[in-house]
């Protein structure tokens, strides 16, 4: 039962930042928790698209295994290729990163 406790604030704080997050409509609910879970923005927004990663590799010229690192928690990528990652996924950058 404590670890039930003990998880509300935490719970409550995430359910602020979903919240504020939201609030412009821009950004739905489902990728502002993932996001804030700690899920690879790269295979959020991927999915979100309804691509794989074969699909997002094609659209974008990067190959498969690196878009596979990123999702995976891999190092961050070189500007050129989030430029190019963004978009083939129709999305800012700074949504991206």
């Amino acid at each position: 039962m404590a670890t039930v406790a003990e998880d509300r604030p935490q719970s409550r704080n995430q359910d602020k930042i979903v919240l504020a997050a939201c609030a412009d409509g821009q950004i739905p609910a489902s990728i502002i928790k993932r996001l804030v879970a700690g899920e690879s923005p790269f295979r959020v927004y991927r999915e979100h698209r309804g691509m794989t990663q074969a699909q997002l590799a094609e659209a974008s010229g990067i190959c498969h295994q690196q878009i596979d690192g990123l999702e995976q928690g891999g190092s961050l990528p070189a500007a050129g290729t989030a430029v190019l990652l963004a978009g083939a996924l129709s999305i800012s950058i700074d949504k991206l990163m």
